[in-house]
């Protein structure tokens, strides 16, 4: 009897082998279409993406309206905005977004006592909203956009 190898393995393998040696340009351009998607799917991400950071991080809210009690509001859009932007230029200026979050976190982990996990979740709730809009037979764009998640988690614990 011969065994067969599983062919999803099989693809999923060579898809990760595709996307570590695809350029930039290109990752940036599925990027793109990941994020038109979502912008489709979702509309306006903010709401979605504060409520996913609540819901894993409930405490958060506390800290937001300490730092920002009459304006709240801003400040998470600032915060969705400033993670997007993230997200989007990952693979166009990897550096820019080296240097605003290595002047951002430690910043703020030390001045105002905002723990460095909330960086995490906060990054991970974007990842997630935007994650679900990625039709899960699409293993090239959930390799990319899993590849900004690494990367940007790595900053952050730098």
């Amino acid at each position: 009897m011969q065994h067969r190898a599983d062919p999803a393995i099989f693809i999923n393998k060579h898809v990760e082998v595709a996307v570590e040696f695809m350029d930039n340009a290109l990752k940036l351009h599925i990027v793109d279409t990941i994020l038109e998607r979502a912008a489709e799917l979702v509309g306006d991400i903010t709401d979605p993406v504060i409520a996913e950071f609540y819901r894993a991080d409930p405490e958060a809210k506390g800290l937001f309206t300490h730092h920002c009690p009459v304006d709240t509001i801003r400040l998470e859009a600032g915060m969705v905005e400033q993670a997007l932007y993230c997200f989007m230029r990952w693979f166009k200026s990897p550096g820019e977004i080296r240097i605003l979050l290595l002047g951002s976190v430690p910043h703020h982990v030390e001045t105002l006592n905002v723990p460095v996990n909330y960086y995490h979740r906060f990054l991970q709730a974007m990842a997630t909203v935007i994650r679900n809009t990625i039709p899960a037979e699409n293993r090239l764009e959930i390799e990319v956009w899993d590849e900004i998640c690494e990367n940007l988690s790595e900053i952050v614990d730098a």
